[in-house]
């Protein structure tokens, strides 16, 4: 970029006073457990339940590539944590990793926003993606969130969510 004329030359000699060569999280697997159990114990909310990543949670961690680095790794436990709700342990299905080599049927729950999302906008948009993948089964669904299925009835009400019921989607 200084080359191009793109970048300040005085600037550039002003940081780059000593390098530190860090690679990718792909090649440094074996931090991976590390990074992500200092995630969990480090997060800035939802502190009620003190939550750890079970054995199969972790090698799915320790699997993946890490295209986005240490921050993807760093998003993907808060993802799980904030999926995990009430349970102290964190499992596979609460991590929201996409594999290149998955077919599309197999990559999961993907959330996207534009921005930043609250908890709630992240919990609704996720009730309304598994109502629409169990065909409105609250039963499923419940059981996919690991929580009741009376509290899936009241997140449906709370976020208006009713249309998406399988009484409702069946009648249609």
């Amino acid at each position: 970029m200084v080359r191009e004329g793109k970048f300040r030359q005085d600037l550039y000699y002003r940081l780059n006073a000593f390098t530190i060569p860090v690679p990718p999280l792909r090649e440094r697997r074996e931090d991976i457990q590390d990074l992500a159990e200092h995630f969990v114990e480090t997060h800035n909310f939802s502190r009620r339940i003190a939550k750890r990543i079970n054995k199969a949670a972790m090698r799915h961690l320790v699997a993946y590539d890490w295209p986005g680095n240490v921050r993807e790794l760093r998003n993907v436990v808060e993802r799980a944590i904030i999926l995990s709700r009430g349970q102290n342990e964190i499992r596979p299905e609460h991590l929201a990793i996409c594999e290149i080599n998955q077919q599309p049927g197999d990559l999961g729950t993907q959330l996207q926003f534009e921005k930043e999302p609250t908890l709630e906008q992240v919990e609704k948009h996720y009730l309304q993606s598994l109502l629409e993948k169990y065909s409105g089964h609250r039963g499923k669904v419940a059981g996919v969130m690991g929580i009741s299925e009376r509290n899936i009835y009241r997140l449906i009400q709370k976020y208006g969510l009713a249309g998406q019921t399988k009484k409702e989607v069946l009648s249609d």
